[in-house]
């Protein structure tokens, strides 16, 4: 397998400081400059969110939002999409394992930890909750709302 691009420990740990620290309206109409700063753009746009590019090529980030314009949650790779071969797999999880440990430098112990075919890990503050998922394809960084996040799992619980 030739060397995969990906953040960086470093890279991880500014990109989660980052997330942290965000104060803003959660309105749409007020991203741009956030996804300027991480260096994404927006490729696509729909009602209830938008496709990114990140650098690690075309839709390899998400904005949703709610039909009101409220911006639900945000990710974003920490590395390529993978080819599904085992040793693409391995080097997946381990990207995984390596940004939860990165994250958790700078966010502590995580509050929750789903593991399962896509697991995620989960720090979750007063208003926002940042987590690490793995995708099977891709591991995402996110920052979403607290209520986002209750509906998700509420989702989840009920198997929808």
């Amino acid at each position: 397998m030739e060397e995969r691009r990906r953040l960086s420990a470093e890279q991880v740990v500014q990109l989660v400081t980052k997330l942290r620290g965000l104060e803003w309206s959660w309105r749409r109409a007020d991203i741009s400059p956030i996804l300027d700063d991480f260096g994404w753009n927006i490729e696509y746009q729909h009602e209830l969110g938008m496709r990114l590019g990140t650098q690690f090529g075309m839709a390899t980030g998400d904005v949703y939002c709610t039909d009101d314009g409220r911006v639900s949650a945000i990710y974003g790779a920490v590395c390529p999409f993978i080819d599904d071969t085992p040793e693409e797999r391995a080097w997946l999880q381990d990207v995984f394992v390596e940004t939860v440990a990165a994250a958790a430098t700078v966010l502590g112990d995580p509050t929750d930890r789903l593991p399962g075919e896509f697991p995620e890990v989960r720090w979750r503050g007063p208003q926002t909750t940042i987590g690490v998922r793995n995708s099977a394809v891709l591991v995402r960084i996110f920052v979403a709302t607290n209520e986002y996040m209750d509906e998700m799992d509420w989702a989840a619980s009920k198997g929808l």
